[in-house]
């Protein structure tokens, strides 16, 4: 087993283990992210990227290229982002943990099988506003998932990005029509319509670039930078 597989199995032990009826994965506050080792080739006038598979020597001391595969890395594709799964099969998946984790309230199903919410009351984390039905609320990604693709997530390797689009602390229950509005911008081009919540907002972007290692841009993390400076 090589040392990337001892970590997976360590990842995956972290995450099922936690994870119980209407509790979220306990994922490590920082974490060494597991990337796909990736090559960068100019063919004709176009870069192109390509992932590659190495094969070490029994005493690690050489390695040599046994595969390689085009990356179409520019290409955001938000099926290979899989979000709201069921971790540990109970038949709530990550959505639906997390509205019962935040309802203030005791909440209701849509059925008596006890997968899908329908009623409770949650704070909008963007409005301050208070939601009762569960089809007013949006799971919002901080950082949004196409929004990582761009800045670093494009080489994650199929793992990371399901742990990333199902890490609570980069989930909120939000308005569904300010999580439209949001989109996949950054905080240069989109901040909470609630004042009071754009230090908090502010703090999960600077938490999250760092934990998952991103790599944003400069207004983006001036705007970030800006906020923090008024944050006590």
């Amino acid at each position: 087993m090589n040392r990337y597989s001892h970590l997976l199995l360590g990842l995956t032990s972290v995450l099922f283990s936690g994870y119980v009826s209407a509790e979220l994965p306990k994922l490590p506050a920082s974490t060494k992210l597991l990337r796909i080792p990736v090559l960068e080739a100019q063919v004709e006038e176009t870069l192109s990227y390509f992932e590659i598979e190495l094969q070490a020597s029994e005493d690690y001391s050489t390695s040599s290229l046994t595969d390689a595969k085009a990356l179409g890395l520019l290409t955001y594709d938000r099926g290979t982002w899989k979000h709201w799964e069921d971790f540990d099969g109970d038949c709530q998946n990550t959505r639906h943990e997390l509205l019962i984790a935040s309802s203030e309230v005791p909440v209701t199903f849509t059925q008596t099988s006890g997968c899908t919410v329908a009623t409770g009351q949650w704070l909008g984390s963007y409005t301050g506003s208070t939601y009762t039905l569960a089809s007013d609320i949006d799971i919002d990604h901080v950082i949004p998932l196409n929004y990582a693709h761009l800045h670093g997530g494009a080489v994650w390797s199929p793992f990371v990005k399901k742990l990333f689009a199902n890490d609570p602390e980069n989930l909120l229950a939000v308005d569904d029509g300010e999580n439209q509005s949001k989109s996949a911008k950054g905080p240069s081009e989109w901040m909470p319509r609630d004042v009071s919540n754009h230090c908090e907002y502010a703090r999960k972007w600077d938490f999250l670039m760092n934990k998952y290692e991103l790599v944003l841009g400069a207004e983006d993390l001036a705007a970030v930078g800006q906020v923090l400076k008024g944050c006590s």
